[in-house]
């Protein structure tokens, strides 16, 4: 029965990580002349290092939603995350699509103060979730520095 839970739990996570995928990939159209001409800090992430970052949130999403599932506290720590995951498409959108630098810092911190709460309840409530969380956080933490040096600078 543990078996079962924890492939509900992995197949949640896979899910839910999957939609905010699906739906951020629609506005991730780079025009590279504009996104080049940007003033951006100099520990930006090149492409493949930030493929890899994205990557690497995704699966840890995938690790948390499925520990949430089985160990039954999805809330309101799925809404947390849920927020996110409409505030990461929207950052997505808003950057990418709109080339809207001030909106997407705006989402950017939005995002960052969700992940804060959610960092502090998970350290609270469970601290194994809190460790799979902490990357998740960190990358949170470090797009919305990304985002007001670029917010600032241009």
């Amino acid at each position: 029965m543990d078996y079962i839970k924890k492939l509900i739990g992995v197949v949640a996570g896979l899910f839910c990580t999957l939609v905010v995928a699906w739906f951020s990939s629609f506005s991730l159209k780079i025009d590279f002349m504009w996104y080049n001409s940007l003033i951006k800090p100099v520990f930006t992430a090149s492409p493949p290092v930030m493929t890899a970052l994205v990557s690497m949130v995704y699966f840890m999403s995938i690790v948390v939603i499925a520990r949430l599932v089985t160990g039954k506290h999805f809330y309101p720590s799925m809404v947390f995350l849920s927020a996110i995951g409409i505030f990461s498409i929207l950052f997505v959108h808003s950057f990418f699509t709109f080339k809207n630098i001030y909106l997407a810092f705006a989402f950017s911190v939005v995002i960052f103060v969700i992940s804060l709460i959610l960092q502090a309840r998970f350290f609270l409530k469970e601290l194994r979730i809190s460790l799979y969380y902490l990357p998740i956080f960190l990358f949170n933490i470090y797009t919305v520095i990304v985002m007001s040096v670029i917010a600032f600078s241009n």
